[in-house]
């Protein structure tokens, strides 16, 4: 496989980081997949859904706790409204097919999600390990959220690490951030401040987890 040093999701081949990350998990043997960014939503999820079926472990570092309605995208928050809507009664998002999808895949042992609490953690990377042939592990630094257009879409610049001692760095980069981090872990699908009264319904979802320490990358 050939990479780009740079992929902006218009200019380069692979076009886009989602081409660039789905063809780095499909090649490794066990792939694992590490990720920094500000925010994320599903429909990240979404555009890597067939190559994270092969992903042994997925850690991702949020920069702060993350909104609902931006998790959810607007394009799932209005099916759900009119699900919901339609519905006429009192119903459960659970029931909701894309939703039970994610929270089911969230709740899967090898995925890790945390949130940065020591102010806004704005920097964007990504580390693929897992026996890539020739290199074995390739970082990705740049300005791509881990979000459905940051992936595809938005006019973005981001660099790819190829070389081992570049990506060495950036190891220990992300394990100073970790080291900061208490050792247990809470992730919840966004804010229970919501307005919008199809929020109230999600925030009783099952997406609370609680696992042991991580401490390392």
């Amino acid at each position: 496989m050939t990479l780009p040093d740079l992929v902006d999701n218009r200019t380069f081949q692979p076009k886009t980081l989602a081409d660039v990350l789905n063809n780095l998990l499909r090649e490794a043997g066990q792939p694992q997949l590490s990720v920094v960014t500000a925010y994320f939503n599903l429909d990240a999820f979404k555009v890597l859904q067939h190559s994270l079926t092969r992903v042994t472990r997925l850690r991702i570092l949020l920069g702060r706790q993350q909104e609902q309605e931006f998790v959810l995208t607007k394009r799932l928050s209005e099916e759900l409204s009119e699900t919901l809507r339609r519905a006429g009664t009192p119903t459960s998002p659970l029931n909701f097919p894309e939703i039970r999808h994610w929270i089911e895949f969230l709740h899967q042992s090898h995925v890790e999600v945390r949130f940065y609490p020591h102010g806004f953690l704005h920097g964007k990377a990504y580390l693929v390990d897992g026996g890539i042939s020739v290199v074995g592990s390739i970082g990705i630094v740049g300005s791509s959220n881990f979000t459905g257009a940051g992936l595809t879409s938005n006019l973005e610049l981001n660099a790819i690490l190829k070389q081992q001692s570049a990506v060495s760095v950036l190891v220990l980069c992300l394990q100073r951030k970790v080291a900061v981090l208490n050792c247990w872990w809470l992730f919840t699908l966004g804010a229970q401040r919501s307005t919008n009264p199809v929020y109230h319904r999600l925030d009783k979802l099952s997406l609370i987890k609680r696992a042991g320490a991580w401490c390392s990358w």
